[in-house]
């Protein structure tokens, strides 16, 4: 069972929703970002530059969005293909996603 530390935020919701759709087993630890949760020692631990999201699987920890989600693609064998060609098509788009995309839904006054 992978651990998962979010919040209700474009970010928070990207290893959450890929969770879901792989049928993992997880556990949500919220990190409440309205209240400084994220520059808490015990959550500084997991994710050192205060953001989130942040895995924990096993004695691994892991933050960044797109880091995470690559990691639960290569463990679990989904949504990343073998073969180079495609592979390399969907490592563009993630990280069109969390270059592009992602910031700028980040930037929205109202949190989903």
């Amino acid at each position: 069972m992978i651990d998962l530390y979010i919040w209700r935020t474009p970010n928070g919701y990207k290893p959450l929703i890929f969770a879901e759709e792989a049928g993992i087993e997880y556990r949500i630890h919220p990190i409440d970002i309205s209240k400084g949760e994220q520059f808490e020692p015990r959550f500084l631990d997991i994710s050192p530059n205060n953001k989130i999201p942040a895995l924990i699987d096993g004695s691994l920890s892991i933050f960044e969005s797109g880091a995470i989600l690559l990691y639960l693609a290569q463990k679990f064998k989904c949504f990343l293909p073998s073969e180079k060609s495609a592979y390399y098509d969907v490592l563009q788009w993630l990280m069109w996603q969390v270059g592009g995309l992602g910031p700028m839904m980040g930037k929205r006054q109202d949190t989903v």
